[in-house]
């Protein structure tokens, strides 16, 4: 970071004049610019000519995430938004990344997978497995999630019946405590999260990623506002910054903050250790 002495706030350019009269200032902080104005025009020109350097603060990007690249539409420079590091080859790698492990933990858990199939079978019979609906990237809404039952039945149909026991009632996600829906089989699997292992089929096929924001039900989405939209930059994952922070604890708007935060500053270095962090609260139950 650079550090700068304040040596005052400037009204116009004759008082800016006057400044480098006295001492030669190494840059010039405009805020609030007109880029059109003939003063700006004339500002730049002044720092040019006199070796000063400019920046300005434009009002517009007082509510944007951070990651702006300054390039060129031919002559005329261009400041560009980038809605997620994730963009261009960073895409590349995470697919990669998420193709190699979800192939890897497909095979090493086959067993557990089919022990967990078959404790559903001889409890409650088919099907084994709960497909959901969920907005996916860029707000696609042909993403179906899977999980193993563990539930009943209709489920669904009797969620209208239990919304007055919504512990959730800060933001548009169902959360209920002991729900009644719940089988025996289905609250161990819940215990450890293994209901939701069979979506590393669906990091398998490109529909999701082992790491990402939370899967979105179509009637959540509907509430959502256009802040909180910013989550569909990327893929929807297995698990993510919100669920190794205390999800069932966290309020909504907590959870798009962190949701927002890793699809504004991704790494392969920040979905390593979600991973290992998703590990330790899994058998912790630490924050899940």
């Amino acid at each position: 970071d650079m550090h700068y002495e304040y040596l005052g706030h400037m009204s116009d350019l004759h008082s800016l004049k006057m400044l480098e009269h006295k001492c030669h200032p190494d840059l010039v902080l405009q805020t609030d610019p007109d880029p059109t104005s003939k003063e700006t025009v004339e500002l730049i020109d002044f720092c040019r000519s006199h070796h000063i350097g400019y920046a300005f603060l434009p009002p517009v990007f007082a509510d944007v995430p951070h990651q702006l690249l300054v390039s060129h539409l031919g002559l005329v420079p261009m400041l560009q938004f980038q809605p997620t590091p994730l963009d261009g080859w960073g895409r590349v790698f995470k697919r990669i990344f998420d193709l190699i492990g979800s192939t890897l933990l497909i095979i090493l858990l086959s067993p557990v997978l089919i022990v967990i199939a078959v404790a559903v079978l001889i409890e409650s019979g088919r099907p084994v497995f709960y497909t959901s609906r969920r907005i996916g990237e860029h707000g696609r809404s042909d993403v179906h999630v899977l999980k193993f039952r563990s539930m009943i039945k209709d489920a669904d149909k009797k969620k209208r019946d239990l919304v007055s026991e919504n512990l959730r009632q800060d933001g548009p996600l169902f959360k209920m405590k002991d729900d009644p829906r719940v089988t025996k089989v289905g609250r161990i699997l819940r215990r450890f999260d293994l209901d939701e292992l069979p979506q590393l089929l669906n990091v398998f096929l490109g529909e999701m990623s082992l790491v990402g924001p939370r899967p979105h039900l179509p009637e959540e989405v509907s509430k959502y506002t256009s802040f909180q939209r910013r989550v569909f930059a990327v893929k929807p994952g297995m698990t993510g910054l919100a669920q190794i922070s205390g999800r069932s604890n966290l309020k909504f708007e907590e959870e798009v903050r962190l949701d927002l935060k890793y699809v504004e500053e991704w790494s392969l270095r920040m979905d390593l250790w979600v991973l290992w962090r998703t590990v330790w609260v899994v058998l912790s139950k630490e924050g899940g």
